[in-house]
């Protein structure tokens, strides 16, 4: 129970960056596959109220609505440890078909199952098809020092989800390096993001101290850029601030972050990040923020309880950019928080343990206005420090109840969702299964 709520991944170390995905492979040469169904479901009503559009004729209009989407996949994983050395690869084929096509803001949106082409449009839009996706393939050398070096695709999450959450695609990186001794955890990384946008790239760092038994601090600095200049943010030690600020291009995407984790007594957890995008020291900067906040207790000291609050507010602006190819984004997904910008997330968790399963109940409650990942700041006419939803902001409230173990996970769930010209009350429920059928070792 304590390592379920106080570390990160599989290596039981409490901290904020998350391991390596595949650390401990077998020894021996093995070839494992995996078969992963996920279904969605949801129907309910809609109401529209016509004359707040303006629109003649009935004042008011029900709609109903069924819509299931299914997912199938094939994973196909292989590996080898030599030593020191690790080898990794992960492919997928999958089957997609879609009746609702859903926002990346939707807990049911999963961004796996977008394939984009090097134009501007996706290779074949909403529709329903049949394809392969490479996850993961990676080369990984870790010395007993400490000291770890790969190259290749990885995922790549940090702290609490604002600055890198692993949500979006894997990037493919060129080196990311990693130091762990006693207190002190670092990570450097170069690597490309394979957009639409030819040449998109990132670099960051992050230093991570455990002031205490139980305070975690960590600091976070990336850079997004598509510079002709290959080597502008390489060097794995630099300082990314100087040489965005002090260079002959200055129109890279600079992001900071801080996370601070603090087990405050056994069984009661406080975590914090602030973002700050576009940062700069001094006046006449044109920061964007970003908080979040979360509680995780573990009520009377029982091993089988565990209740989550998370608190998450980011404004209009943040993760945008002067220039559109180096916004925070990866194919359309946000490479921070996973709904993106223009919101105040809230939620609310209980989680009861067993040996064998989890059953939960969780209520989430999301507003979130206009903004998009695409739309930026300069030009757009708009202040730059709005109050936050904008527009005609959407506010959702979610109550799912549901449980899973390690194969199945089965929910049903509610939604109220609430703008300026309509409402939708749905019901539907949420499936996935996941079966290891066969694992060779040579």
């Amino acid at each position: 129970m304590e390592d379920y709520l106080f570390t990160s991944g599989r290596n039981n170390s409490y901290s904020l960056i998350f391991p390596l995905k595949f650390e401990g492979a077998p020894e021996n040469p093995f070839i494992n596959i995996n078969a992963y169904t996920r279904g969605y479901c949801r129907m309910g009503d809609s109401y529209f109220d016509l004359k707040h559009n303006g629109a003649t004729g009935s004042s008011s209009l029900f709609k109903s609505n069924y819509r299931y989407n299914l997912y199938g996949e094939l994973q196909l994983k292989a590996g080898l440890q030599i030593d020191n050395i690790t080898f990794i690869d992960d492919i997928s084929l999958f089957n997609k078909y879609e009746e609702e096509s859903l926002s990346y803001r939707s807990p049911f949106y999963d961004p796996r199952y977008r394939l984009h082409s090097f134009d501007k449009q996706p290779v074949i839009g909403e529709q329903n098809y049949f394809d392969v996706r490479f996850n993961r393939g990676f080369i990984l050398y870790e010395h007993p020092s400490g000291i770890s070096i790969l190259t290749g695709r990885e995922y790549l999450s940090w702290g609490y989800n604002l600055l890198f959450s692993g949500y979006a695609t894997s990037m493919d990186f060129i080196y990311r390096i990693r130091l762990k001794k006693g207190k002190l955890t670092a990570e450097t990384f170069n690597a490309f993001l394979n957009d639409t946008f030819p040449g998109k790239r990132i670099s960051g760092q992050t230093v991570e101290l455990s002031i205490l038994p139980s305070l975690v601090v960590s600091l976070e600095e990336a850079v997004i850029y598509t510079s002709s200049d290959n080597f502008k943010y390489f060097n794995p030690l630099g300082l990314y601030y100087e040489i965005q600020r002090r260079g002959k291009d200055n129109s890279d995407n600079l992001l900071g972050s801080i996370n601070i984790s603090w087990r405050v007594i056994r069984g009661v957890k406080l975590g914090f990040q602030f973002l700050d995008d576009d940062f700069i020291i001094g006046k006449g900067g044109t920061s964007k923020f970003g908080i979040h906040g979360d509680l995780t207790l573990v009520p009377w000291q029982r091993k089988n309880l565990m209740m989550r609050f998370t608190y998450t507010a980011i404004p209009r602006w943040t993760y945008t950019h002067v220039s559109d190819t180096n916004s925070a984004s990866f194919l359309g997904t946000p490479l921070g928080y996973p709904r993106g910008n223009d919101l105040r997330d809230m939620s609310f968790s209980v989680y009861f343990l067993t040996p064998n399963r989890i059953k939960y109940i969780s209520i989430n409650y999301l507003a979130h206005g206009e903004g998009t990942l695409e739309e930026h700041w300069e030009g757009s006419g708009y202040p730059r420090n709005m109050p936050y939803p904008t527009g005609n902001s959407i506010k959702t409230l979610l109550i799912t109840i549901g449980q899973k173990n390690e194969h199945h996970e089965i929910s049903i769930f509610t939604e109220y969702e609430k703008r300026d010209d309509s409402e939708n009350l749905n019901i539907g429920f949420l499936f996935l299964a996941k079966y290891s059928f066969l694992t060779i070792e040579f």
